[in-house]
């Protein structure tokens, strides 16, 4: 089956599916599943690709439509298609082994889809390919010139973490940043909208921090006067393996705790470029940052 096959009933449940993981379908294939136990018996799975993940989507024998598995593309670990007809795609706690006349295209779609949202990204957390030679000259023949993401790709890695993280996209934050990119390659993360709010109005600085992780546009960050419990737990995970961030300005955070874990990060960052902290907390505290 191709994708002319798909009706409009299914159209419609792989957008509403999509939609409400903030993704949105970017294209569908029938394909003929190989069963977990028995690779020559197949049955039908319609294969679901958006922004940020895959779907694979079976139908019950009564024609209800059912989600089977979920798979965000941060989570990808392979895809092997060792001949032109099928392939296999797995991600971290799941795989789908499948045939299909458009092997080609699926994977060259895949590639082009992830390149923006692993931009900077370093080999050791990309997912692998192992790909026949007449598959290659398929991917090939599809391929597109990529262009480069501005801001370091910012923009579209914090959508997909934010997807990953279950965490609605914010459009105000999302023109903040906009306006960050245009302007310097400082960026004031105290501007964000709603980070110094109360309870569940509170803006979540998790899926943002996390897209800053391999960010190569941003050298300085700064944030000022943010009331946020977590705050530090995030900037050392940015730290950990950022290694483009110059200067860290971290002020009147009222932070409690955070700085051994903070210190740690970054010690074990290998490539760290960070060559000041402004920091103001007590004195004993910043003697143990030193390293």
């Amino acid at each position: 089956m191709s994708i002319k096959d798909i009706t409009p009933n299914e159209k419609k449940f792989c957008n509403d599916a999509m939609k409400s993981r903030g993704d949105r379908v970017i294209f569908h294939y029938w394909v003929e599943k190989k069963k977990k136990h028995n690779n020559n018996k197949t049955e039908k799975r319609l294969l679901v690709f958006g922004k940020y993940r895959m779907l694979s989507i079976a139908k019950t024998l009564t024609g209800k439509k059912v989600i089977k598995r979920d798979g965000h593309y941060w989570d990808l670990k392979n895809i092997t298609s060792l001949v032109q007809t099928s392939a296999v795609i797995t991600f971290n706690d799941w795989k789908i082994g499948f045939e299909c006349d458009k092997v080609g295209n699926i994977i060259q779609s895949i590639l082009t889809t992830t390149k923006s949202i692993f931009y900077n990204f370093p080999k050791d957390v990309l997912y692998e390919q192992k790909i026949c030679s007449s598959v290659k000259i398929v991917i090939k023949r599809q391929e597109s010139v990529f262009q480069t993401p501005i801001g370091g790709g910012l923009l579209e890695i914090y959508s997909a973490a934010c997807s990953y993280f279950e965490v609605p996209i914010d459009n105000d934050v999302i023109e903040v940043l906009k306006n960050e990119i245009n302007t310097s390659t400082t960026l004031h993360l105290g501007n964000i909208p709603g980070i110094n709010n109360k309870g569940s109005n509170r803006y979540d600085v998790g899926p943002l921090f996390h897209s800053l992780k391999y960010n190569n546009y941003f050298t300085e960050i700064k944030l000022s006067n943010v009331h946020y419990k977590e705050l530090l737990t995030h900037v050392s995970e940015m730290m950990q393996t950022n290694s483009t961030i110059q200067h860290l300005e971290l002020v009147n955070l009222d932070l409690k705790e955070g700085y051994t874990e903070f210190s740690n990060s970054l010690k074990s960052n290998v490539d760290i470029n960070l060559t000041s902290i402004n920091f103001s907390i007590i004195k004993s505290v910043i003697q143990m940052l030193i390293i």
